[in-house]
Formats: structure tokens, sequence, C-alpha cells
């Protein structure tokens, strides 16, 4: 048996194409005879000898064994590998940030007899599939898929429909994204202040008293609050008050959390701009900034045998605290948008 097989594979490599010239149904009937019948048919020894009977070899056994010869003789076939313009174009999909990276050098020979190895495996699956009629027999394994899809990716619903569904979520959640947001900065930018209290020109109406110093920064703190208070926080309740168009498009859901969210962006920008003002507030007093350092007027006293100055250390200390508590306090009367 073992010989009649060797002769066949042997006779079937002389041709340039060994799957489709030995598929022919008496080689497959060879391959299962016995060595001493084959040789002695070859010779011609036994000119009429009597067909195997279906007892010993089924019609579709023999089907199925034929099938299963074409099948491994084209499988065996040489296949072409895959150019160097197609892995050329594969690595185009990636970035060249990874590319470049040393720890990518080594793993591109790794992918690159993956891909080849599944390339030529789909080829030759391919080439079965378009040269080879599977019968309809028993007995034969089901066949393969052409090529497996890796772990982890299901491409069996679109993407498309589970993003708009997520937008849609967001879009009902996400509070910013209302046009009121978008308004309630854009009042802020029309202000145009930076600090509630501008100190660049503290030092030209020098020198003086620092029971003045202390009544004009509370003074110019006043009035750019009241400044605000009619002038933005008038327009902010405007938004809101069902006078602006804006107002139709507030959430009738989640309305708590929308007004939560709009209070926090208000307290945001009254926070900044505090933060702003005690900043240039604390600078004025760097010695290093010549230009804006104020000059104040003391009195020096005798007083017992003492000699002091007036106003002391410590009334200096306490009127900057006063004054910058007072900053820090500014804007309060900003309510809670409901």
């Amino acid at each position: 048996m073992k010989e009649a097989h060797s002769i066949i594979i042997e006779e079937a490599r002389k041709f340039k194409q060994p799957y489709l010239t030995c598929c022919t149904e008496e080689r497959a009937t060879k391959s299962l005879l016995s060595t001493a019948q084959f040789n002695r048919r070859k010779a011609g020894q036994q000119k009429n000898e009597p067909e195997l009977s279906d007892t010993v070899m089924s019609k579709e056994r023999k089907i199925r064994l034929n099938y299963e010869f074409l099948r491994k003789c084209v499988s065996s076939a040489p296949v072409t590998p895959m150019l160097p313009e197609m892995w050329k174009h594969i690595l185009s999909y990636i970035s060249s940030r990874y590319l470049s990276h040393p720890l990518s050098k080594p793993l591109l020979p790794q992918l690159y007899s993956e891909i080849s190895s599944s390339y030529e495996d789909t080829i030759r699956k391919t080439t079965i599939r378009m040269t080879l009629v599977k019968p309809s027999v028993s007995g034969l394994d089901p066949e393969p898929p052409l090529y497996l899809e890796p772990l982890g990716l299901d491409f069996s619903t679109t993407w498309r429909d589970r993003y708009d569904s997520s937008v849609r979520t967001l879009s009902s959640v996400l509070h910013v994204t209302h046009p009121v947001m978008p308004a309630l900065l854009s009042l802020w930018e029309q202000q145009n202040v930076k600090h509630l209290v501008e100190y660049s020109n503290i030092r030209s109406k020098c020198p003086m008293e620092l029971e003045n110093f202390r009544n004009m920064i509370l003074l110019d703190v006043q009035h750019a609050e009241e400044k605000l208070m009619n002038s933005w926080y008038s327009k902010v309740i405007s938004l809101f008050s069902g006078d602006d168009k804006l107002v139709r498009n507030k959430p009738q859901e989640q309305t708590e959390t929308f007004y939560e969210s709009v209070s926090t962006l208000i307290g945001n920008q009254i926070r900044s701009l505090l933060t702003n003002t005690l900043h240039s507030f604390v600078s004025i007093f760097d010695a290093a900034n010549t230009a804006h350092l104020p000059i104040f007027r003391l009195e020096l006293c005798l007083e017992d045998d003492t000699i002091f100055f007036f106003p002391s250390v410590n009334d200096f200390e306490s009127a900057i605290d006063f004054i910058i508590s007072t900053i820090s306090k500014a804007l309060q009367e900003v309510g809670q948008i409901q």
C-alpha cells in the first residue's frame, strides 16, 4: 500500500500542476489496492480483473477518499509569498511614532511572520475552495473559515448606532453643552475684567496716610462690585427670567443638577476674579516692584523718652489684613440660580 502511494505521488510530481493532473478517480482507487495487484495490473498480467464489491468500497467512500487526496495535493502546492508592497502598505496604518520606538523594533519581525503565515494559509484555503467542489458525502470535516477574527473585536453590529446613542445620553446629562453655558461665558468675557480693583497707578497717588489708603481701596472694591452687579449679574438673571429665548432650551429633567452646574460656573468666574485681585494687591508690596511700590506718610513721635513711628507696623498689618478680608468677601450678594 505504501509503495502504491509513493508511486502515485512520484508520478504527480512530474507534472507542472500535480493537483490538476492527479485528479482522477482511478488513481484514488489504485491507492487502495494491494501492491501486488497494482503491479500486476501495471504489467498487464491481469486484463479482466473484477472490481471490488460495494461491501469493500462503497461509492461514497470512493468519492470521499478521492476528495481528500485531491485536497491534500492542492494544499501541498507552493504558494506565492506575501509581496513586500503588501507589508509596506500594512505598516502605513501604524503611527510612525510607534514604528520608531526602540521597543517596537523586535516586535516587527514577529508581526511580519504572523501576518505572512496567515496570508499563506488563507491563500491555500481559497485555492482549495476555488479548485475543488466539496461533495455531499458523510465523513468529511467541515470547511474551516478563510480567516479568524482577532479576539476582542466584534463587528457584528455597526458602531455608528452605539455612538449616536452614547452622544444622546451624554447630551442629556452633560449640562455644559446646554446653550445657557456659552451665553454665561460670553457675558463674562464682555465685561473684560481681570481685577476687581486696578493697582497699577497706586504710586501716583502717594504719599498718603494709611487710613486714606485703606478707605480708598475699600471704596474702589465697593464701586466695582456695584458695577458688576448692575451690568453683568442683571444680564445673567435675564437668561433665566423667561424674557430670553435661551430659557426655552432649559432641560425639563434633571433641573436641580442643571442649576447646580450654572451656579458652579458663576462661582468659578467670581473666584477667579477675586484671586487675581488679591494677587495684584499683594504684588504692590513687593520690594523689587519699585514702579508700583506705595509710599506712606509716617510721623516720628517722641513720648516719654521713647521714639517711635506712627502708624506702627502692627497698624499696617491690621489695615492690610482688613483690606484682604474685604476683597475676599466681595460679590457675596450673587445668589444661587434656581
